[in-house]
C-alpha cells in the first residue's frame, strides 16, 4: 500500500534523521469538526434500524463480534454515550494521502517547495512505540501499539447522495461489528465507536483521499509522553511515534515552487551523505528498491552497458552483507545510471527517466512534482 506524507523539508529531515513522525491530538487538526462529525454521524446511523438490519442480512454471522447489532437500539444509552464521547477524545493521529502530487495537499501541508514522502506499507500489522517510553535497563523503547493505516470514510448525510450514503454506511457497520474488538455492548460504545469515529470525516473533505494511523494513549501498557509544538500560536499536543525498524520510506518528491531545482539538489545531497532511517534492515531491502526503480527504465541496448545490466539481474552477486552492499552495489548502480544519462540522444527515453527519478545512495528515490509553480 503506497501512501504519501506531505510536509516541509525541515520536517522531512527530522523524520529521516530520527526515524519518528509526530502523531497529533485530533482535537488540534485542521478540521474544526474533526472526530465530532464521526461521533454524531455514527450516533444517527445506529438509530437507523432498517439500514442496520439490511446490513446484517448481507454479512456472515460467524464474522460478527460478540456484540449483537440488534442490542444497540437503546436511545437513552446511545445519547448518554454520545455526550461522553464528544467530551472524551484523547486520540492521536498521523495522516497520509492516497494520492501523490495533489495540489491541495501541497498548498496546505508542504507549502512552497515542500516534499511528499512516499511510504510503502506492506499488507501486515506494524508495531509502533513512542519516544521516552522505555522498558528495562537496556533503554530499549517498548512496543505500545499494533496497527496498520486505515482508510478515512467521508460521511455526512446532508452532503451525500443516497446510494453513496448507503455504501459508506455498510463500511462503517463493518468496522463497528466485524472482528474481535467489541466483546459486549458497553465495549462497543466506549471503545469501538470512539475509535471508528476518528476515521469518519465530513464528506466535504473527500478530495483529501486520507488514510490514518490512530494511537490511543489510554490503551497502552505504559502511557506515552505527551509533548507540545507551537503552530500558529497554538500549543498542539503530540506523541513522538516510531515504526518498527524505521518508517518504510521509498521516495521523496519535491513540490512546486520557484526554487524547486535547488531544493531538489539539496535533498539529493542530503540522502547521498547523511545517515537516515528508512525502514531497510538488510541487503534484500535495498535490492527490492533498486529493482522497483529500474523496472521503469526502457531496456538498455548498448553493448558496453550489457554487463552491468546483467549484474543487476544476477542475485548471486548481491548476496552481500549490508555494509559491503553500500560500498560496492551502489557504485554499480550509479555507474549504470550515469552511463544511461551520458548516452543522451542514443537512449533519449531512458535519459529523461533518470533525470526525473534520481536513485540516491541511501536507497530513496528523489523526484519532483510536475505541477507548475502557481502559489
Amino acid at each position: 500500500m503506497e501512501l504519501y506524507y506531505y510536509t516541509t523539508t525541515q520536517t522531512m529531515q527530522s523524520i529521516l534523521s530520527n526515524g519518528d513522525i509526530f502523531a497529533t491530538n485530533i482535537r488540534y487538526l485542521n478540521d474544526s469538526e474533526e472526530y465530532l462529525n464521526g461521533v454524531q454521524e455514527i450516533y444517527r446511523l445506529l438509530q437507523d434500524y432498517n439500514l442496520l438490519k439490511k446490513w446484517k442480512e448481507q454479512r456472515d454471522e460467524a464474522k460478527l463480534n460478540d456484540c449483537d447489532p440488534e442490542d444497540i437500539f437503546n436511545e437513552e444509552l446511545l445519547e448518554k454515550n454520545k455526550e461522553l464521547l464528544e467530551k472524551k477524545f484523547e486520540l492521536y493521529s498521523i495522516s497520509f494521502c492516497e494520492k501523490n502530487d495533489l495540489l491541495s495537499q501541497w498548498a496546505i501541508y508542504a507549502r512552497e517547495s515542500g516534499v511528499s514522502i512516499k511510504l510503502n506499507f506492506e499488507e501486515r500489522v506494524y508495531s509502533f512505540s513512542a519516544k521516552k517510553v522505555k522498558l528495562g535497563n537496556d533503554g530499549k523503547i517498548c512496543e505500545l501499539w499494533k496497527s496498520t493505516p486505515k482508510e478515512v470514510l467521508y460521511f455526512t448525510k446532508e452532503s451525500m447522495e443516497g446510494d453513496v450514503y448507503n455504501k459508506t454506511s455498510i463500511k462503517i457497520f463493518d468496522r463497528l461489528f466485524i472482528g474481535e474488538e467489541a466483546q459486549d455492548l458497553m465495549e462497543l460504545i466506549n471503545i469501538t465507536w470512539r475509535e471508528v469515529s476518528a476515521f469518519v470525516k465530513r464528506y466535504d473533505f473527500k478530495q483529501e483521499a486520507e488514510y490514518r494511523l490512530l494511537f490511543d494513549p489510554e490503551r497502552t501498557a505504559f502511557y506515552p509522553k505527551i509533548e507540545y509544538r507551537v503552530d500558529n500560536k497554538v500549543l498542539k499536543p503530540y506523541i513522538d511515534v516510531f515504526c518498527e525498524n524505521g518508517w518504510p520510506i521509498w521516495e521523496i518528491m519535491v513540490g512546486p515552487g520557484f526554487n524547486q531545482d535547488i531544493v531538489f539538489e539539496s535533498v539529493k545531497h542530503f540522502l547521498n551523505n547523511a545517515t537516515v532511517k528508512i525502514g531497510v534492515t538488510d541487503t534484500a531491502g535495498y535490492i527490492q528498491r533498486v529493482e522497483g526503480y529500474f523496472n521503469g527504465l526502457p531496456e538498455v541496448q548498448l553493448d558496453e552497458y550489457t554487463e552491468l545490466d546483467e549484474k543487476l539481474k544476477d542475485k548471486k552477486m548481491l548476496k552481500l552483507d549490508l555494509q559491503t552492499a553500500k560500498i560496492n552495489f551502489w557504485d554499480l548502480v550509479h555507474r549504470l545510471v550515469d552511463g544511461i544519462v551520458e548516452a543522451g540522444d542514443i537512449i533519449e527515453d531512458a535519459s529523461q527517466y533518470v533525470r526525473k527519478y534520481y536513485f540516491t545512495k541511501s536507497g530513496v528515490i528523489v523526484t519532483r512534482s510536475s505541477i507548475p509553480y502557481i502559489f
